[in-house]
């Protein structure tokens, strides 16, 4: 577990550091309207991560044991997919069960899938791309040139969540460190290329370029690693499961859909309604937020398949344990980085934009509140997922984001507290949902499970 933790938030920390490094070599080099070119392409086209259909924590589960196949033969007949009951003996643990024949045809099931959807996911792709100039308004901007970028991000984020299918695979069967270390490798390239590549008059256009490369050589990776479905896995059977596959990661989908409605979301209803140029204010603050949950994400990552296995096996105390540590835990880290944040912001800017940004800097601290309640939530989601307590979270999720919305829209057309009004709004929405349903329902529901 302890290499785990640490290869996660190296991963994580990568993920992040590169895009802070591509950001600040974009905005040296092409300015403001560079970067909210770059900012706006990729906080559209990141709704494609949701093609996976949510199947990454949902394979999870299944591939460690909750999700069980009952098949009334062996391997070829169509079988349903069903959770199991807490203390069902498990199929087996995070390491065991590489060669299973069901798992592998689930898996095979779910990267087929996923390569469908992202084939088919191109063409709303290249019609947006061709319409980017008109959909987004950027002073001075071409609009063939905003496509292209945007093209490229989007064949990037799609390859890459094509990938997330054998990364739960690897995660479920003990080997989440080599997949991190996949993950750090593709980072790191991922910045070492766009320094390459992000040259002027069109430097966004040279950081999609290089996030396109990168995301290639992680999918590559990952897949190799995995492997395919062994050939005692018959076509006919992966394509039975194709339906019950999909079932079991649709409420992950619409819980992760959700998270559009807060800053991707925000960062258009900025572009439309106070100004495109607002976007370059609004997103490095985004990017710190990123960047404290590192702080957090790499225990949520690692609990999501602990809390499985140990509800597999009835363990309700271990779960609640890691529940009420992991969180507090969580709170207090985030605590202090915002603090450290907030003391050297003004060091900050300057030397990653070689500018004080000081529009940014007064939004900021709004920002690290909404980031330090919901990062302490994210342990309350794994371990939600973990026991099988999706349906509840998801309905909350999508409240929390149509409730942003209408909170966003309302205090930046009905009010003068511009980008302060949006931060507020999701101030308010996450408050409710992750410091004041989420550590009552949680709490209940592993109180619940006992009975």
């Amino acid at each position: 577990m302890k290499l785990d933790l640490v290869t996660a938030y190296a991963a994580n920390i990568a993920r992040v550091a590169s895009w802070a490094i591509v950001a600040g070599v974009v905005y040296r080099r092409g300015g403001a309207i560079e970067l909210s070119l770059l900012m706006l392409a990729r906080g559209t086209v990141g709704f494609l991560t949701y093609t996976s259909l949510g199947l990454a924590p949902a394979l999870m589960r299944c591939f460690v044991a909750p999700l069980q196949v009952v098949p009334a033969t062996p391997v070829q007949a169509v079988s349903p997919l069903e959770y199991a009951r807490p203390g069902d003996a498990p199929r087996g643990n995070a390491i065991e069960g590489d060669d299973d024949p069901e798992r592998r045809a689930i898996y095979g099931s779910a990267t087929l899938i996923v390569l469908i959807i992202a084939v088919l996911s191109m063409a709303p792709v290249i019609v947006y791309a061709q319409n980017f100039g008109a959909a987004h308004r950027i002073p001075g901007l071409h609009g063939v040139r905003g496509g292209y970028v945007a093209l490229l991000l989007a064949i990037g984020v799609l390859i890459r969540t094509w990938s997330d299918v054998p990364a739960a695979w690897l995660a479920a069967t003990g080997r989440l460190a080599k997949d991190n270390y996949i993950v750090i490798c593709g980072e790191i390239g991922f910045a070492i290329w766009s320094l390459l590549l992000v040259r002027e008059p069109y430097p966004a256009a040279g950081a999609a370029s290089a996030f396109a490369f990168a995301a290639v050589g992680i999918a590559g990776a990952r897949f190799a690693l995995a492997g395919v479905w062994t050939p005692g896995v018959p076509l006919s059977r992966v394509l039975t499961l194709v339906a019950p596959v999909i079932a079991s990661g649709a409420l992950v989908l619409l819980s992760q859909l959700a998270d559009w409605l807060y800053a991707p979301f925000n960062q258009i209803l900025i572009s439309r309604t106070i100004g495109v140029t607002r976007v370059a204010t609004y997103a490095p603050a985004i990017q710190i937020d990123g960047a404290m949950l590192l702080v957090v994400s790499g225990l949520s990552t690692v609990l999501l398949p602990k809390t499985a296995i140990s509800h597999a096996h009835g363990d309700l105390a271990t779960i609640r344990n890691y529940y009420v540590r992991g969180s507090l835990a969580s709170l207090l880290a985030l605590v202090a980085c915002a603090v450290a944040v907030i003391v050297l912001k003004d060091v900050i800017f300057r030397l990653w934009f070689k500018d004080p940004m000081e529009a940014t800097q007064a939004i900021l601290p709004l920002v690290l509140i909404h980031t330090v309640i919901g990062g302490t939530a994210s342990i309350g989601r794994s371990v939600l997922f973990g026991i099988g307590r999706i349906k509840a979270y998801t309905i909350a999720a999508v409240v929390g984001g149509i409730a942003n919305v209408a909170l966003a829209i309302v205090f930046v057309t009905q009010t003068n507290w511009g980008l302060r009004g949006i931060v507020l709004a999701t101030i308010i929405t996450v408050t409710v949902r992750c410091a004041i349903w989420m550590p009552w329902y949680t709490l209940r529901a592993l109180r619940g499970n006992d009975q």
